[in-house]
């Protein structure tokens, strides 16, 4: 049985970006849209080393990994600010398959 998170362990702030829908910019091309930030804590690292070789086989750029207590709402649409940073995330983990957290493996995009 996989050990549950404590709350100490999610020390960092983030916020969550909730994808919205497109829009279009001046060029008419489709840009998405993103809800106001909604603050949570988690537990955020850059993937390195064999877990980095790991996720580039799924996803090529994939550089960090974001890990907080079990919200659905998240998906692989929307977007996570850390330290000023923009991660979108491209996978979304159940890892214990009891819906307790969740891990998100994101890269960083230019905001």
């Amino acid at each position: 049985m996989p050990r549950r998170a404590t709350a100490g362990e999610y020390r960092q702030r983030v916020s969550w970006l909730a994808h919205t829908g497109n829009t279009q910019d001046a060029r008419g091309q489709r840009t998405p849209a993103y809800a106001s930030a909604v603050p949570l804590r988690a537990k955020v690292r850059q993937v390195r080393g064999r877990e980095l070789e790991r996720a580039k086989q799924v996803h090529k750029d994939v550089s960090w990994r974001v890990e907080l207590w079990a919200t659905k709402e998240i998906t692989t649409k929307d977007q996570i600010v850390y330290d000023g940073r923009t991660l979108e995330v491209v996978d979304v983990d159940d890892t214990d398959q009891q819906n307790h957290r969740l891990v998100f493996l994101c890269k960083e995009v230019s905001a």
